[in-house]
Parts: structure tokens; sequence; C-alpha cells
């Protein structure tokens, strides 16, 4: 069967100008996969092989689509898939639902009856088509007028599909227009998007070139101390480093004997009447405050290190030497002898000093921390002596 590849609006035009039966299909979409559906349609191919194919307009819509729709208000459709056979006065001659007992035979005999009712003298066109091209010139003789009311549930149908076509048209006109107007004012807020960062970007460039001015006359100096604690101080790059110096004398913390050493690169800086700019700390600097306590004692610590290796190296050394020395005979050297005078010399004057010591404690006599001068001649205590305590000082 070879359906009709037009609209509905157009088929039934066809129909009125061949006057021939209208056949309508209304079955479920092929996407749903309804068994009977493909069922009618397979006997629908088979029957199509049996009659005239110029003998019946069919075509065929689908349930859920606008025109089913419109054709259901015209002509209420209780089961789907299901055949409406119309003649041209708009008038349903047989209804065919699809069943268990439906096959080819029955619907090729249900479209016999059908076209017996709208001509019936035109039976023998259901013959096999070689015996139907001699009858065509006879089939169009018998063709009667009609009168015009018989058009009128058929120019309906057709002005309401026509209405239909033109709604669906203006609606999908419509949405369009929305989808444009949606894009043209998505495409002026990216674009708007775009404008605002670029006036925030070049903001915040201007602003940090504002903020960098002030830097290259400004210099920002972190003092560091000796127990992790940290002065914070801006200067004008005009200003000469005594300022500086100045300030950390004020504060107290780095001591009264200090000098300032630059972290990186690492450098001492002894002349305080060079600008900050002179001296290349702009726009900032860290600053250590160094104690000059700190290196005194780092540099007797260095001492003290260098004596330890002395006496743990070279000391045995030359304990060694000297025991060699006196093994082999060297011990009544002139230097030995020197040495030896000069040894005997400070024993002999220390034992003097010795003696001379304990003559003067004869004249002294001490009572706690109080020193008294005594004559050996005048032994009387009297409390009219002088005495002295322990810090020269005469206690009456």
């Amino acid at each position: 069967m070879k359906w009709f590849e037009g609209n509905i609006t157009e088929a039934i035009a066809q129909s009125h100008e061949q006057r021939i039966p209208f056949v309508v299909m209304i079955q479920h979409p092929f996407e749903s996969h309804d068994e009977q559906s493909i069922r009618m349609s397979r006997l629908w191919e088979k029957v199509g092989n049996n009659i005239c194919l110029s003998s019946l307009i069919g075509i065929r819509i689908f349930s859920g689509t606008e025109t089913a729709r419109q054709f259901t208000q015209i002509y209420p459709v209780s089961v789907v898939p299901s055949c409406y056979i119309i003649d041209l006065n708009g008038r349903p001659i047989e209804v065919i639902t699809n069943s268990n007992e439906l096959d080819e035979n029955t619907l090729l005999q249900k479209l016999k009856t059908a076209y017996k009712d709208f001509i019936p003298e035109h039976s023998s066109l259901f013959l096999p088509v070689a015996d139907q091209s001699h009858k065509k010139e006879n089939q169009e003789d018998q063709s009667a007028g009609f009168m015009e009311d018989d058009m009128k549930r058929y120019l309906l149908f057709s002005m309401s599909c026509e209405r239909q076509k033109r709604i669906e048209i203006a609606k999908q006109r419509k949405r369009h227009e929305c989808e444009e107007a949606y894009l043209k004012k998505l495409r002026e807020q990216i674009k708007a998007d775009k404008m605002e960062r670029m006036e925030a970007r070049l903001f915040s460039t201007s602003k940090q070139k504002c903020e960098a001015e002030p830097t290259k006359h400004q210099t920002g100096i972190p003092n560091r101390f000796s127990d992790g604690s940290t002065l914070v101080h801006n200067f004008a790059s005009s200003d000469t480093f005594s300022q500086l110096v100045e300030l950390v004398e004020k504060d107290g913390r780095g001591g009264s004997d200090f000098y300032l050493v630059q972290m990186y690169p690492r450098r001492e800086i002894s002349d305080f009447t060079q600008t900050f700019s002179e001296l290349g700390l702009i726009p900032s600097a860290t600053m250590l405050v160094v104690s000059k306590r700190h290196q005194i004692v780092a540099n007797y610590n260095g001492l003290k290190w260098i004596n330890f290796i002395h006496y743990a190296v070279i000391a045995p050394f030359q304990a060694l030497y000297r025991i060699i020395l006196y093994i082999v005979g060297y011990n009544n050297s002139p230097e030995e002898f020197s040495l030896r005078s000069s040894i005997n010399t400070t024993k002999n004057s220390v034992h003097i000093s010795r003696k001379d010591g304990q003559q003067q404690t004869n004249h002294i006599r001490q009572n706690g921390g109080i020193h008294r001068f005594r004559n050996k001649e005048d032994s009387s205590n009297s409390d009219d002596e002088g005495k002295w305590n322990g810090n020269s000082t005469q206690q009456l």
C-alpha cells in the first residue's frame, strides 16, 4: 500500500478530484514498537498488492499529533490502530479495527464491501490491476456531480487543519523571535561583563601605579634585635643613616654599644652620613642590630678553643721533647741554669716577704674585721687606741 505523502488537506482535495474513497489509518508511532500497529501496517502492505492503487487515497496519521487530535474531534476514535473509509460526503463507510480475527482476506473483504457502498457499479475495481486498465474510461463516466453541501464536512476539516498549521507557524515564529531576543540580551550581558572586568582591571592597575609611586621616595627598614624582636620604621629616601642609628639608640633594646649590619647582601654600614638612597636601602632593607659585647664573647670563645687545642695537641709533644733531652744529658744547659736561678730568686723573695709579713703581724692585731696597731713596747690594751676596719677607716 502506497500512502499519500502530502498533508490531510491535499489528500481530501485529491479524493474529491478523482471521486474515489478516502482512507485514514490511525496508529501508534514507530518509536513505540506497538505490535498491533505493526501488524495492521503489514496487512495493508499485502492488500495493496491485490487492488488497484488508483482506487483509494490513503493517508496515515500517528496518535498524539495535532492532526490526530483534529481528526478525533470530527470522527471519534475509540481504538488505536484503526482505519476509517470515508466517502465524498465525509461519512464513514467502514471502520476497521485491529482484532485477532482480522487477516488479509478479512481486510480485503471489508474493503470490497465499503467500495460497493461507495459506488455499487465499481466493485470490479478490486480485480487485479491487469484487468482494470480497460475499465478506466467507464469508471470516469459513472462519476456523478455532487452538491455543495456534501463537501461541508471536508471543508470544515481542511479549514481546521489549515488554521492549526498557521497557528503552529505563528508559534514557531514567536518562539524563534523569543530565542533571538534572549540570545541578543545574553550577548549584551556578556559584552557588559567584559567591559566591567576590563574597567576593573584598568582601575586596579592605575591604583597599583599610584601606590607604587610613593615607594620610590620612601623606604621601610625593619630592625631585628638579638632577642628576636623587630622595630619597623619608614624613612624618606633622602634621610641619612644616622637617623636610623638614633632611633635604635632611643629604643634601647640593642644596648648602647652596637653596630648595624644589612642582612642581604650582608655588609656592615659604618658611614652614617650617607642617605638611604645612596646606600641602596630603598624601597626596603632588613637590618640586624648586633651588640659589640657579643663579639667580644665570641672572640674569647675563639681564644678558648685555641688554648684547648694547644694543651691537648702541642703540650704532650713538648713534654716528650723535654724528657728526651733529660735522658740524653742536656739537663744542665745554660737556659735551664738561668731558669733555676730565677726560680731560686723567686723563692728567696717569697721567703723574705713572708718574714716581713710575720714581723708586720707583730705590730697589727686583728679582731674580726677590725685591725689594731700594737706596739711591743706598749703592752697596754687601752680603748683609746686607734681602730681600723677592713675599709681602712679609723674607728674610735
